[in-house]
């Protein structure tokens, strides 16, 4: 996988894709069990995400918007702003982010345990979560199109932070004529929408989200044998769909699957995850 480079964090955690699980949290339903069928997660369309800002950059407003607010702070701000606005550029930034491949994305969670995502995600605790290792034996260490980078939490627009810091290190000096200006510009927009596939607004931090990023587009993520380790019944689903799941996984058809249950806390608001023999 590919290692992506970042500027800037306001709120992130870490996570070690080598050592540790990520988890899907999901309904019992047919998507849910092809992933345990046919061993792949699937990555979706950015654009149907179920946070509207999640992904999606609409890059003029936001640059003439941080462009405003930056102008003031050196002189060749207005040199850039007339390539990125001018009548001959017209148009180009979304042509730009039009001819872009479109990611897929495949979101996940550090935690097993979270009492929102079981009811947001898993049917009201009725579904299940399933533990997946990410490293690089279970999904190709010749995999450059996938990338799992650290999300990070914040409350502003990315493009002005951004901005900002070109700006502090004088970068756009570095553009020798209106060309090099026009490739600076392009370079910025891109990796600002390439940022804003690794943002999210800070009331998303409790999800600790593990996303897989695939520059391969939309569509199944195949797995290999054994990267699929945990099941987690939710704290409410019926038996019967306990016993699909287990009989499924079972070690008879060369599963090698540790089973839990999410129970109620007795002490407090909360949910512990316990093995099951």
């Amino acid at each position: 996988m590919k290692e992506f480079e970042r500027w800037g964090s306001d709120s992130s955690f870490s996570f070690d894709p080598e050592r540790q699980i990520a988890y899907k949290y999901r309904p019992f339903d047919v998507n849910a069990l092809s992933i345990l069928i046919n061993n792949e997660l699937y990555c979706a369309d950015p654009r149907t995400l179920n946070d509207p800002f999640d992904s999606q950059l609409y890059p003029k407003g936001l640059l003439q918007e941080a462009i405003n607010f930056w102008i003031d702070s050196a002189p060749e701000v207005e040199a850039f702003a007339r390539i990125l606005f001018g009548v001959e550029g017209d148009g180009w930034i979304d042509k730009l982010l039009a001819d872009a491949a479109l990611p897929g994305v495949c979101s996940l969670s550090a935690v097993p345990n979270d009492a929102l995502m079981w009811a947001h995600y898993a049917d009201q605790h009725h579904g299940f979560c399933i533990g997946v290792s990410l490293g690089d034996e279970e999904l190709g260490a010749d995999r450059p199109d996938l990338w799992i980078p650290t999300m990070i939490y914040s409350s502003g627009n990315p493009l002005f932070n951004y901005l900002g810091l070109l700006i502090e290190a004088r970068s756009f000096q570095s553009a020798a004529d209106e060309a090099d200006m026009m490739e600076l510009a392009k370079r910025i927009v891109y990796q600002a929408w390439r940022e804003c596939l690794v943002r999210k607004h800070e009331s998303w931090s409790y999800e600790m989200e593990i996303r897989i990023v695939s520059d391969s587009g939309p569509g199944p993520l195949e797995l290999s044998r054994g990267a699929i380790k945990e099941i987690i019944f939710g704290s409410r689903m019926s038996v019967r769909n306990r016993r699909t799941i287990t009989n499924l996984l079972s070690p008879s058809r060369n599963h090698n699957i540790s089973f839990f249950e999410l129970r109620k806390s007795m002490d407090q608001f909360g949910f512990e995850v316990i093995p099951l023999d």
